[in-house]
């Protein structure tokens, strides 16, 4: 990790950061050390998800790594948590529990790009910012499968696509038989179509 960090860095023109992990497995954490180490090799920010690898998404993230980190390590750069966060509430409990300097939301994300605006609003607020409507995730699908089949080709675009179905149609009557539906069509011509024909109420 040293010997990565410190290359990528001599050759970087702009600030750099890392994201790791707690240690490969619950015999190997010692993320506190590893933290020190790559501040010293001159990283602008530190990025933790709060598991082993072993662990991959397994069990509840380790939150209290983090505070340790905060509290332990003397760390002077900024600490992004990461891990478990999948709603306003949790982005808040990170922050109230940690002391983290920032919350890395990741896998909440697919299909729900609004957790970002959502949590914002929650944390400057105290209160909820409402839904997206049908028609604004409508626009938001159409523009992520359009740039998915334009980076990827069409064939693997719309299967690549099929994953974030679930976080985009949550919450609508009928998801679960509109994500069917879409799932059978090979085109991007065909998930549009099921789509603008659907009107899911909430």
């Amino acid at each position: 990790m040293k010997e990565i960090t410190e290359i990528v860095i001599a050759a970087a023109d702009r600030p750099v950061t890392v994201k790791t992990r707690l240690g490969w497995d619950d015999n190997s954490i010692h993320i506190l050390d590893t933290a020190r180490m790559l501040e010293d090799c001159g990283i602008a920010a530190l990025a933790v998800h709060a598991r082993t690898r072993a662990q991959g998404y397994k069990g509840e993230a380790r939150w209290e790594w983090l505070r340790k980190l905060k509290e332990d390590s003397g760390l002077k750069i900024p600490l992004i948590g990461n891990g478990d966060v999948y709603t306003p509430e949790d982005a808040r409990d990170m922050f109230e529990q940690t002391g983290v300097d920032a919350v890395m939301i990741g896998r909440a994300a697919l299909g729900n790009p609004w957790i970002f605006r959502e949590t914002r609003h929650f944390l400057n607020t105290g209160e909820h910012h409402p839904p997206p409507s049908w028609k604004e995730k409508l626009e938001v699908i159409r523009e992520h499968l359009t740039m998915k089949c334009n980076w990827l080709g069409e064939k693997v675009g719309v299967l690549e696509m099929r994953k974030t179905y679930g976080g985009y149609l949550k919450g609508f009557h009928g998801a679960a038989m509109l994500r069917s539906r879409i799932m059978e069509e090979k085109t991007m011509e065909g998930v549009l179509k099921v789509l603008e024909n659907a009107d899911p109420a909430e």
